[in-house]
């Protein structure tokens, strides 16, 4: 398996999160296997995307896929929907090619994500944690028989045994085994926990990085003497242990080409930054950049890329926040370690182990070959291209990282203004021009991407499902991706349909509603409760059997049009009834008791022939004691006044969401709110997705200073006229269109009042 030219390793990293919303029911794979799509982005900052389901020979992913890239070509890896290692390539012309890797390999089964790299010669290998603990090295074993210069989809056929064909001991027909595998477990002695490992390779060394069962990191060295080889081991280092740092949550990340540096999160959340000063020096530095930055813990698995100048570490912290790390030097040589009081340093050890264990793929047996000792040179980390593309060969020399002490801290969340809560995996990638994030939006699965201009700190959101017309909402894994030297390549898995964007109809006599579905509008929705006296504080009012409620008709409607269709559901909440009841506990109080209310009617739907669950299910904040469920700050109030009821906002929608995915974590919460609530209780910072009212008429809708934000899904329109039909098409482009830019709106005419699009 070979690229034309070896070059720099893409390390991808993953973590999990909810479940998108989709429109319709749909089937899923009982080990949560998901389709795999593809998002490329454009010089001009548009994005595409494609399914890879064809591509993977009709194959669904377990988990999420990992790649390389070089060359304008990549190779992907991933678990498929039958439990075996799957490898998708394509080469710089876009031919692609798919194989079964345990089909050619017979390799163990894996228990988490396989991640892939390039050796110094360009041949791709992978890793991966077996079901037993054991972390798996698979190398090509035979010769390469084609040129140098032939293509990696060329080189990975001339590894390749003919469909369904099981190789005999030491390989098809008696000839040479195709691929090596190495149990490193057994060579280091140390069992492994399930995670993506990562691997990193400078001139002919190179270094795996896991996590033990322990909570351990553990950095195996390799070097390589010969293509097609496997590559000799050096003693694994217990860097945790070496450097008295705590056990950690996930498995490390490192950077390509840096075999000496890697992060990590800690159980309690921080972000810890270990290198070593010297390659194969057996001295280890912990840095907690966590406690050096004063930044919020963070969740998960961490995402890592270095430009040449900058190490940049990217996490999400327990509120969904997207978390940047930047540590920055203009030195050109290797620098000391640090000396904050935050970093531990470790000493020289021995080795836990000189013995290495290598198989073919389908023999028992074979070589024993130790490495204890790595020959580098030392050179600036500034020598890593910034395109992240870098000639690989046998004369190579090792780079190394810089180690200054400061660490700089960015709430991408909060400097980007509106910006929604994140969830799942993250992928960064730093280049001499600019930085990228991307990542899935919490509450409704698209993906965004952050992008940094440098050297200028001009942070840009853009939602690539909605710029690339996807159809799909990414899973609950969230995303990965690569970096092939001119455009950025996102995958994700996707489960359902998104949700139909545009514009639609609320509030319209229920008679009409299969007709408005019939005739084309592509949202429909209606309040399915009314604020209460009493708790849960929502109700049907009048009392009214589950299968006679607004909410359960309307689905069945979406159900009897047999049409894809956006379904938002709101519900009005009564908030506190009394002044002395009015407290930031008493409002957390009445939304979780809704949220769960309305959760326990919605799973009910089934039970009378209903299976299908609204889109979003939107609190309405007109409830009793004030038609503003006591939410608002009286006129004229002091901003001390209005800071505190911004506090009871937080608290109702914290316990609005809580309390409904207590019940269902399947249901999508969101809040309706005006204007000038927006912008007068910070609801721009609310993890909950907002659907804003604003109004037709006397010359509007017109923006309120402040009212605009990342997290407003779409705009609840009233006072809207059906004729004539081009006042009609002016009101839609105007919700869709800039400056207002709704992906989910409605319109709400004269009670009684149906027109069609």
């Amino acid at each position: 398996m070979k690229f034309r030219r070896a070059t720099l390793v893409a390390n991808i990293v993953i973590i999990g999160a909810t479940l998108p919303t989709v429109g319709l029911s749909f089937a899923t794979a009982s080990n949560g296997a998901a389709p795999l799509y593809q998002y490329d982005s454009t010089p001009a900052g548009a994005w595409s995307t494609q399914g890879l389901t064809s591509d993977l020979s009709g194959h669904s992913i377990i988990g999420n896929a990992h790649g390389v890239t070089g060359d304008g070509e990549f190779a992907l890896s991933a678990r498929l929907d039958n439990g075996h290692l799957g490898l998708f390539v394509r080469n710089a012309n876009a031919a692609t090619s798919f194989y079964d890797m345990t089909t050619l390999t017979n390799a163990p089964t894996a228990a988490s994500d396989p991640n892939v790299f390039l050796d110094p010669f360009g041949n791709i290998d992978m890793v991966y944690v077996s079901t037993v603990g054991h972390l798996i090295l698979i190398t090509p074993h035979t010769a390469v028989l084609a040129p140098r210069n032939t293509s990696l989809r060329e080189r990975v056929r001339s590894h390749a045994t003919p469909a369904n064909t099981t190789p005999s001991p030491g390989g098809l027909n008696g000839a040479s085994a195709l691929f090596s595998i190495t149990d490193l477990t057994v060579a280091s002695h140390i069992p492994m926990s399930p995670g993506l490992v990562s691997a990193s390779v400078s001139g002919l060394s190179g270094a795996i990085f896991d996590l033990s069962t322990k909570g351990d990191a553990i950095v195996l060295p390799m070097q390589w003497h010969q293509m097609n080889i496997a590559p000799s081991l050096g003693p694994a280092s217990d860097v945790t242990a070496m450097t008295s740092s705590p056990t950690l949550l996930n498995t490390p990340v490192s950077m390509p080409g840096i075999t000496n540096a890697f992060a990590a999160t800690s159980t309690a959340g921080h972000v810890e930054y270990f290198s070593q000063p010297v390659v194969g020096s057996g001295q280890w530095t912990m840095t907690d950049v966590t406690n050096i930055s004063a930044s919020p813990p963070s969740t998960g698995q961490l995402s890592i890329s270095t430009n040449g100048s900058a190490i940049y570490v990217a996490s999400l912290s327990s509120a969904g926040h997207v978390q940047l790390f930047i540590n920055s030097s203009s030195s050109a040589t290797a620098a000391t370690p640090p000396t904050s009081t935050s970093t531990s340093t470790s000493t020289p050890t021995t080795s836990t182990s000189t013995t290495s264990t290598s198989t073919t793929s389908t023999s028992t047996s074979i070589s024993t070959s130790i490495s204890t000792s790595t020959t580098t040179t030392t050179v600036a980390v500034a020598a890593v291209a910034a395109t992240h593309v870098q000639s690989l060969s046998k004369s190579a020399v090792s780079h190394i990282a810089t180690f200054p002490v400061t660490w700089k801290y960015r709430d991408l969340t909060a400097v980007i203004s509106g910006s929604p809560v994140w969830t799942g995996s993250i992928f960064l990638n730093a280049t001499s021009t600019s930085i990228n994030v991307a990542g899935r939006a919490a509450n409704w699965g698209d993906i965004y991407d952050y992008t940094d201009t440098l050297p200028a700190i001009t942070w840009t959101s853009n939602d690539v499902s909605l710029s690339s017309g996807a159809t799909t909402a990414t899973t609950a894994i969230g995303v990965t991706g690569v970096f092939n030297g001119t455009s950025l390549q996102l995958f994700a898995p996707g489960l359902g349909t998104v949700s139909a964007r545009g514009v639609g109809v609320y509030a319209i006599p229920s008679n009409d509603w299969g007709r408005a579905i019939s005739d084309g509008w592509p949202i429909i929705s209606e309040t399915g409760g009314m604020g209460t006296l009493n708790a849960p504080w929502v109700g049907f009012a009048p009392p009214t059997p589950l299968n006679r409620s607004p909410d359960y008709l309307m689905g069945q409607s979406i159900v009897a049009s047999k049409k894809r269709e956006t379904w938002l559901s709101f519900w009005t909440v009564s908030g506190p009834l009394t002044p002395a009841d009015q407290t930031v506990a008493s409002y957390y109080s009445h939304g979780f008791l809704a949220g769960q209310w309305v959760a326990q009617q919605i799973d009910k739907y089934h039970l009378s022939g209903l299976n299908l669950k609204p889109n979003w299910v939107i609190l309405d904040p007109e409830g009793y004691p004030d038609n503003h469920s006591a939410l608002d700050a009286p006129a004229g109030s002091s901003n001390a006044v209005i800071a505190k009821h911004a506090t009871y906002w937080t608290a109702m929608l914290n316990g609005w969401a809580t309390g409904m995915n207590d019940v269902d974590p399947n249901l999508h919460p969101g809040v309706y709110a005006s204007m000038s609530e927006y912008r007068n209780y910070g609801l721009t910072n609310t993890a909950v997705p907002v659907f804003q009212a604003i109004a037709f008429g006397g010359g509007g809708p017109i923006r309120v200073a402040g009212s605009s934000g990342h997290n407003i899904l779409g705009y609840i329109a009233f006072n809207a006229v059906c004729s004539p039909t081009a006042t009609l098409r002016a009101q839609e482009k105007t919700l869709m269109n800039p400056p207002w830019s709704g992906q989910y709106n409605t319109l709400q005419f004269n009670a009684g009042v149906y027109c069609a699009p």
